[in-house]
């Protein structure tokens, strides 16, 4: 996985023709892509900012979160952009502050097949749960919706597996592995767009969306430019192709650490 890192980092180099060690060093957190795909896809948005910047900006993306983490605490990245919890934990590890983030929010859904006859929450117990690996998002949503309704997991239902890819829930449901899934509602909907005979069960909370977070080292000017640039940024052909290529709104808000506050919180009461 590290020699994925550093081929991402070359191809980044590539890409933008960036060589100079005075590139601003833009982290990409995605625990689904490989880092060169990652790399590829967000060239155009990396070369907007580096001209709104006036500095070349170089990509480096991690799938594995301890491997970001440790770019993240050495403070190797100028700027982040990852999911919303990935961006809480590199604020408590390097001191990253939230600059912005895709408009609206993320939610997730117990979803089952028609078939299953689970229409309740009460009509889960007892049954087999498929849930995202620990550290994504929609299980850390799913685990606080889990505490309101006074479920333990461990105890409620029958048998608990996870997942790491984003269609692996509907397959497995398909295919009789588990009984409820939790997904995010974004891909849920999807599916049920192209037929699958689910419905959910019930929703989570919601989140603040991806996040793009400046390093503690960045400078305060380079901040206040970078802020403005992904905000102002929708209108640009290379950003609103990034949103559009991720299914995402056409739009970038403004973010503060107050955007994170119940998200944090959710995270520190996450069961075991």
């Amino acid at each position: 996985m590290r020699l994925m890192t550093l081929i991402a980092a070359l191809c980044a180099l590539l890409l933008t023709g960036a060589a100079s060690a005075a590139s601003l060093i833009f982290g990409v957190q995605d625990f689904n892509t490989d880092p060169r795909m990652v790399v590829m896809q967000m060239r155009g948005l990396a070369g907007y900012l580096g001209r709104q910047l006036g500095e070349p900006v170089v990509v480096e993306a991690a799938k594995n979160p301890k491997l970001f983490m440790q770019g993240v605490k050495n403070h190797r990245y100028d700027f982040v952009y990852a999911p919303p919890n990935v961006a809480i934990k590199a604020e408590q590890l390097g001191g990253y502050q939230p600059v912005a983030r895709v408009h609206g929010q993320i939610k997730g859904t117990f979803i089952a097949l028609n078939s299953s006859g689970i229409k309740t929450p009460a009509e889960m117990r007892g049954k087999v749960l498929g849930i995202p690996a620990g550290a994504a998002l929609i299980t850390v949503l799913a685990d606080a919706k889990m505490r309101e309704m006074h479920i333990d997991p461990k105890t409620y239902f029958s048998k608990i597996i996870t997942f790491t890819g984003p269609d692996d829930m509907i397959y497995a449901l398909k295919l009789g592995l588990v009984d409820v899934g939790v997904t995010a509602v974004r891909l849920y909907q999807g599916w049920v767009k192209q037929g699958a005979p689910v419905h959910a069960v019930m929703d989570t909370e919601a989140s603040p969306h991806w996040t793009f977070a400046a390093s503690p080292k960045l400078a305060p000017e380079l901040r206040t430019k970078l802020a403005a640039a992904l905000v102002g940024g929708a209108k640009n052909p290379a950003v609103a192709e990034f949103l559009k290529a991720r299914g995402f709104p056409p739009q970038i808000d403004p973010a503060s650490a107050a955007d994170y506050v119940a998200l944090a919180r959710m995270m520190a009461a996450q069961q075991h």
